[in-house]
C-alpha cells in the first residue's frame, strides 16, 4: 500500500488566523502533518507521498528537519489545479491500493482495521471515511480507481469521488484543522 497526503491547500478558510500552509498548523505542540505522517508510518506503506503545492518549500522544509524518512517523498506541483489533479500529478510514482489522506485531518479512528474491513483487491469502489455525515479526510482508491483518477478530467477529488462507484465507511472522530472551529480546537490542545 501506498499513502497519499494532499498537503498542498491554500487554506483560505484559515484566513486572518493562520499564514502559511495549513498543514503546519501546530496541534499538540507539532505540526498537524506530522501527525498525520506518523499515523500514516504505523500503516507500514511503501511509501508516503507528500503531496504539495502552496509554500510547498516551507512543508519540504519541515519534512527535512523533522521527518528525514526516505519513504516520505515529497511531489510538488507547479501549478496547484486541485486535489485530484495532484493525485493525477504522482500517480507514476503510487502503487495500488492508495491511501489517500487530507492534510489537514487528523483521524481519530483506526485507519488500517476501518478500511482493511472492506477492501478487497478486486474492487472496483472507492471507499471513503465518513463521521457524522461529514467526509473524514481519508479514501482508499484500488488499482481500478486509480486508473478512473488517471482517465478523469476532475481537477477536485470530491467532484471525482461523487461521480465514481463510492462506497463510504462509518468512523468515530477527526479533527479537520483546515476550518477555523477545527484550527481554535488545535490552539486548546
Amino acid at each position: 500500500m501506498d499513502i497519499a497526503i494532499l498537503a498542498g491547500g491554500y487554506g483560505t478558510r484559515l484566513k486572518g488566523l493562520w499564514e502559511g500552509p495549513k498543514c503546519l498548523v501546530p496541534y499538540r505542540g507539532r505540526p498537524v502533518i506530522e501527525h498525520i505522517v506518523n499515523i500514516a508510518l504505523e500503516l507500514k506503506p511503501r511509501k508516503i507521498f507528500l503531496l504539495l503545492g502552496y509554500q510547498a518549500s516551507k512543508v519540504v522544509a519541515w519534512r527535512e528537519a523533522c521527518c528525514p524518512h526516505r519513504d516520505v517523498v515529497p511531489v510538488i506541483e507547479t501549478e496547484p489545479k486541485g486535489t485530484a489533479a495532484a493525485i493525477r500529478n504522482a500517480l507514476l510514482l503510487m502503487k495500488a491500493p492508495l491511501l489517500v489522506l487530507n492534510g489537514d485531518t487528523v483521524p481519530q479512528y483506526n485507519l488500517w482495521s476501518e478500511f482493511t474491513s472492506v477492501y478487497d483487491d478486486g474492487t472496483r469502489q472507492t471507499i471513503t471515511a465518513w463521521a457524522g455525515g461529514v467526509y473524514a479526510g481519508a479514501s482508499l482508491f484500488g488499482a481500478y480507481a486509480m486508473l478512473e483518477i488517471e482517465n478523469s478530467s476532475a481537477n477536485n477529488l470530491d467532484t471525482f469521488i461523487y461521480n465514481t462507484d463510492v462506497r463510504h465507511i462509518r468512523v468515530s472522530g477527526f479533527l479537520d484543522v483546515g476550518t477555523p472551529e477545527g484550527f481554535y480546537k488545535t490552539q486548546q490542545s
